[in-house]
């Protein structure tokens, strides 16, 4: 049996608390590595703007590659994060390939 996780989807065959916590381990937030969420939540004063779009675009995204240019030089910048991370994306977030 198929088990949609996309909240509100027809067919999901839980609860709907159960498939918008199923949903959401899969967005890159949620995979987001904890250093990093701390350092964009640091920046939140200053740059609340920017961080809080960043933070919807990553509870938006499931996949590194949707991200587009301008997002993870964002992710860069506000999460504190080497220039060399960036490349493939996998030193930022845990389980990235899930």
């Amino acid at each position: 049996m198929t088990v949609s996780t996309k909240p509100g989807q027809e067919g999901c065959s839980v609860t709907e608390s159960q498939c918008l916590l199923l949903y959401n381990k899969n967005m890159l937030y949620h995979k987001l590595k904890p250093e990093i969420k701390t350092r964009l939540h640091k920046n939140s004063n200053r740059y609340a703007i920017s961080i809080q779009g960043i933070v919807k675009t990553l509870k938006n995204k499931r996949y590194y590659n949707e991200l587009t240019i301008g997002e993870v030089k964002q992710i860069r910048a506000f999460g504190d994060v080497m220039s060399t991370d960036i490349l493939w994306g996998e030193s930022m977030f845990n389980d990235l390939n899930k």
